[in-house]
C-alpha cells in the first residue's frame, strides 16, 4: 500500500507527461512600447505631423504680425497733424478695414489651433488603442503557444507610486521574447504585402 502511494505521487510531482502548470511570466509593457518598431514609427509619424503645423503657423503669425505692424503705421499716420482731414478719414477707414481683417485672422488661427489639437490628441489616442489591442493580441497567442498562464506587466506602479513587481527571477521576464517576436510578425506582415503573398 505504501508503495503505491510513493508511485502515485512520484507520478503527480513528475507529471507523467499528464500536465503541465501553465508558467506566469512577467513584460515590461513600458520596454515592449518603447521599442516596438512600428510604434516608433507611429510617434515619429505623429512628431513630423505636429512640427509641420507648428511651421505653417509660425508663418501665418508671422504674416499675421507684419499686418499689424502696418496697421499700427495707419493709425500713427491717421493720428499725425500734418494729415488733412479727407486723407486722414481715409486712413481711418483703412485702418478700421484691416483692424477687421485682423481680428478675424487672429481667430482664425485660434481655430485652426484648436482644431489641430483636438485632431492630434484623439489621433495619438487611437494609435495607443491601436497598438495596444495589438500588443496584447500578440502577447495572448504567445502565451497560447507557449503555455503562459499568467502575463503580469512588470511596469506597473501602484496607487503608492511603489512598483507592484519588486522582484522577477530573469527566466520569468520575457520581455526580450515579446519585443523580438512583436518586431519579428511586423516585418513579416511588411514583407507578405510587398510580395504580394
Amino acid at each position: 500500500m505504501k508503495q503505491s502511494r510513493l508511485f502515485f505521487l512520484l507520478l503527480c510531482v513528475s507529471g507523467f507527461g499528464w500536465s503541465q502548470t501553465p508558467r506566469w511570466v512577467v513584460v515590461n509593457f513600458q520596454r515592449v512600447f518603447e521599442e516596438f518598431t512600428e510604434l516608433k514609427q507611429a510617434d515619429a509619424d505623429v512628431k513630423k505631423e505636429i512640427q509641420a503645423f507648428r511651421d505653417e503657423q509660425a508663418k501665418r503669425l508671422e504674416s499675421h504680425n507684419v499686418r499689424k505692424q502696418a496697421f499700427q503705421k495707419l493709425r500713427e499716420q491717421a493720428a499725425s497733424a500734418d494729415v488733412a482731414g479727407t486723407e486722414r478719414e481715409a486712413l481711418v477707414d483703412e485702418a478700421a478695414k484691416l483692424f477687421e481683417d485682423l481680428r478675424s485672422e487672429e481667430q482664425e488661427l485660434q481655430k485652426l489651433q484648436v482644431e489641430f489639437n483636438q485632431q492630434a490628441e484623439a489621433k495619438i489616442v487611437r494609435l495607443r488603442k491601436e497598438f495596444s489591442d495589438q500588443v496584447r493580441e500578440h502577447i495572448r497567442k504567445m502565451a497560447e503557444e507557449r503555455d503562459w498562464g499568467v502575463v503580469i506587466d512588470s511596469s506597473a506602479v501602484g496607487s503608492n507610486g511603489l512598483p507592484v513587481i519588486h522582484y522577477v527571477e530573469s527566466t520569468q521576464d520575457v520581455t526580450v521574447d515579446v519585443v523580438r517576436s512583436l518586431n519579428a510578425s511586423v516585418a513579416e506582415t511588411e514583407t507578405e504585402e510587398e510580395t504580394g503573398e
